[in-house]
């Protein structure tokens, strides 16, 4: 639709002549308040998704595997269609591997080849033993409201099985 825009019809201005309303309006008068068509305006999409990724321990083995595939196929989806996204990881913390603002190259890639190795305590971040699923949320929400568009998503990918650190268990976190 930004691309492309159609012409609609029905207007009684325009800056196109509709040829079937105006021979109409030769026999009947009722079509001459719509013998005129107007160019769509194109609308900008304006979304954000924040996908977070829990990459705690007991996450490991098919379950990390089927995340990942999914992730996979969502991130790839997102670039093709030019919409703005983020990926992050948790255990403990949170682990940035893309940002808004970058695009899924080789790189990040390879950063994503090795997170899943993060719940077996075989990536870099290895904290596999903590899901503090609060805090994670409570982040990238933080993080999508700082570059919001007019339509923001949060997607959670968690077998929802939270283990919080000592840093981030408690009330406040739940």
């Amino acid at each position: 639709p930004e691309r492309h825009p159609k012409w609609q019809k029905g207007y009684s201005t325009g800056s196109r002549l509709d040829l079937d309303k105006a021979m109409q309006a030769e026999v009947d008068p009722r079509y001459l308040e719509k013998l005129w068509e107007r160019k769509t305006i194109p609308h900008k999409l304006d979304y954000r998704f924040s996908i977070l990724v829990d990459l705690s321990g007991s996450m490991g083995g098919e379950k990390i595997e089927e995340t990942f595939k999914g992730l996979v196929v969502l991130a790839e989806v997102l670039e093709k269609l030019g919409i703005k996204y983020e990926i992050l990881g948790f255990q403990d913390t949170i682990i940035p591997y893309k940002s808004f603002k970058e695009k899924l190259n080789k790189e990040i890639r390879d950063m994503l080849s090795v997170a899943k190795k993060e719940p077996l305590d075989e990536g870099i971040h290895n904290k596999a033993a903590w899901n503090s699923d609060g805090y994670a949320l409570a982040q990238a929400y933080r993080r999508l409201k700082l570059d919001k568009g007019k339509d923001n998503f949060l997607i959670v990918l968690s077998d929802g099985l939270p283990a919080p650190d000592e840093y981030h268990s408690g009330e406040e976190w739940d």
